[in-house]
């Protein structure tokens, strides 16, 4: 697995603090975590992890660093990125292929790490014979991985992910290229899949013209290809168990799905305890004791749980503004407003309560739900659309 990136960027920004953080997560070796001040004064970063060698992963590392470290070796100035970098080891001086580093042992690393300063590149493996193949791989001995950021060049943050055969549970050699950047009004993200034309499902972007009635106001919505096209969404206000609670509505664009759907529904479940004469086949609405939409319109159909009052009329162009081009011909895209989808969440939540003993809640992850709804709250707008089944952008915008 090889993950390539902008240094410092992964620093300066919301998402390339993720992205690091992702890193660290897929870093077996627990090596990288150590190097993570290295992020702030390298202008490109790599990292290799390898499994398994000995049954045991295997890392080696790579940072480009400024100017100001120079080219040439100085074993003072590595000592010093040791320390900046390191807690407690110690640093004995080798020699490999007439190449001068340090071996690094600590506690804290549970293995030696080897480490070298060679042509402006701070190098480091979890073992000697990685060691000695990133030199070769520098010298040019021995063919070496190369990001082309061809994924928006131009801006300041990239991560490329990559696995060679078996890194992946597919077997194949997969890659994920990210390019993004931001500031403190917001941001936007692209991203490319390449080696999975066999794995992903062959989906062609759907003409997403005519939006049906969706609940307003709008916390949250989301359209994808399931192989028919569906939009999800949540909004509006009704009532649950005597507690205010946004509406949800599934609106199925195709036939073929909800039939069945709503003929199961109303026949095998909802007439149990609705007291409601409606149709088999085309469904309707229940208001008491808790409305329920269930209609099948021949040419597609709404399931929801939501006052159908609070159902608006929107036109493609009232989504031009929370999503990003060209999300009217894509294979998916979603929005959703953080405090407006933190008041859904809280809904589930007090409901729940209502429902279930304080045990239930506690497996089923309440307490993690109210995390959540403290995170999303503080949030703003975020969006993204799915452009070809391998590419796509998501965007977000601050308060």
């Amino acid at each position: 697995m090889v993950f390539a990136g902008e240094g410092g960027f992964f620093y300066d920004s919301s998402i390339g603090k993720l992205g690091l953080d992702f890193i660290l997560e897929m870093d077996e070796t627990g090596s990288i975590g150590h190097l993570s001040e290295l992020f702030r004064f390298s202008d490109r970063m790599a990292c290799c992890v390898l499994s398994p060698i000995d049954d045991e992963p295997f890392g080696c590392f790579a940072f480009r660093l400024n100017r100001s470290f120079g080219k040439d070796f100085d074993e003072e100035k590595l000592m010093g990125i040791v320390d900046e970098s390191f807690i407690g080891v110690t640093m004995t001086p080798f020699l490999e292929e007439n190449r001068r580093g340090l071996i690094l042992k600590g506690e804290q690393l549970g293995k030696p790490l080897f480490c070298s300063f060679y042509e402006g590149l701070f190098i480091l493996s979890s073992s000697r014979k990685g060691f000695r193949s990133m030199l070769e791989a520098i010298d040019g001995r021995l063919e070496s991985f190369y990001s082309a950021w061809d994924v928006e060049p131009f801006w300041p943050g990239h991560l490329e992910v990559s696995g060679g055969e078996g890194a992946f549970r597919s077997g194949r050699a997969l890659s994920v290229m990210f390019s993004w950047r931001s500031d403190d009004d917001g941001g936007i993200l692209r991203w490319r899949i390449k080696g999975a034309e066999d794995l992903l499902p062959d989906l062609e972007p759907f003409e997403w013209e005519n939006l049906p009635d969706l609940p307003f106001p709008l916390g949250m919505a989301a359209g994808s290809i399931l192989p028919e096209p569906v939009i999800v969404s949540s909004g509006g206000e009704t009532t649950l168990l005597s507690a205010p609670f946004p509406g949800f509505v599934v609106h199925f664009l195709g036939n073929d799905t909800v039939d069945g759907i709503v003929r199961s529904l109303w026949t095998d479940v909802l007439s149990d305890f609705l007291s409601v004469d409606v149709s088999v086949d085309s469904g309707g609405i229940a208001l008491s004791p808790f409305p329920v939409v269930a209609i099948n319109e021949g040419k597609g159909g709404t399931l929801g749980l939501l006052d159908p009052d609070s159902l608006r009329s929107f036109e493609s162009s009232d989504m031009d503004d929370r999503l990003v081009d060209p999300w009217r011909n894509s294979v998916a895209w979603g929005y959703m407003n953080g405090p407006s989808f933190a008041l859904f969440m809280e809904g589930m939540i007090k409901s729940g309560r209502i429902l279930f003993t304080e045990e239930a809640e506690s497996s089923i992850g309440m307490d993690s739900l109210v995390n959540l709804t403290r995170y999303l709250r503080p949030l703003c707008d975020i969006s993204f659309v799915v452009t070809e089944i391998d590419e796509g952008v998501l965007r977000w915008t601050c308060f």
